[in-house]
């Protein structure tokens, strides 16, 4: 199911005005394509639901602060949801490792305009590597958007050859683990070495 993000758009707006019906209406089409990322995420269907239940009512509250003109709406409840699943998998009772988790959340491909079909799958994947253990982000950032080299990385920022690639190849199996199939086409020209194709 492809999700209109202007319609989400009106839901988002019709919730900040207490619209019981604008808040039926985000529910019922955004809560199956959620639902399949969290539990990707999670691994856990009641925790699944406990997260999908924290977020919607935080979706409620803050829907005056969403502004249709810095960003589509689905990804703006995406955020919401991570938060949550980040906060109750960090909570003292739960004893998770962090570096093991696919800990992403990606927005279905919802628009069959190519170029805005691209823009969304650079969003998709900086939203990717920005929820990856941060010291993989860090690495992964600096090669594929910024264009830096092992070597430049490590020059930079005093870091061992094998701390860099170490930290970019488990950064790297984790992506591909969590990047929905339509997206894995993207990650075929991020090589460790030699060149790349700039992400950006």
């Amino acid at each position: 199911m492809r999700l209109d993000d202007e319609r989400l758009r009106d839901d988002l707006e019709g919730c900040a005005n207490r619209d019981r019906t604008a808040f039926r209406s985000l529910y019922d089409k955004t809560k199956q394509p959620l639902f399949g990322i969290i539990r990707r995420m999670v691994r856990d269907e009641e925790l699944t639901q406990d997260i999908l239940q924290r977020g919607y009512l935080s979706v409620w509250k803050r829907a005056e602060t969403y502004d249709r003109t810095r960003g589509k709406a689905f990804t703006w409840i995406l955020v919401i949801m991570r938060n949550q699943a980040i906060d109750l998998l960090r909570a003292p009772h739960r004893q998770t490792d962090f570096d093991s988790l696919p800990d992403n959340l990606t927005e279905p491909k919802s628009c069959p305009d190519r170029s805005t079909e691209r823009t969304d799958i650079l969003a998709h994947l900086r939203a990717s590597v920005d929820m990856l253990p941060e010291r993989l982000a860090f690495v992964i950032r600096l090669r594929f958007f910024h264009d830096k080299s092992v070597r430049e990385i490590c020059e930079a920022y005093r870091l061992s050859s094998n701390t860099v690639r170490s930290w970019l190849r488990r950064g790297l199996i984790l992506l591909k683990q969590i990047v929905p199939a339509e997206f894995r086409d993207s990650l075929r020209g991020w090589h460790m070495d030699g060149p790349t194709r700039r992400a950006a």
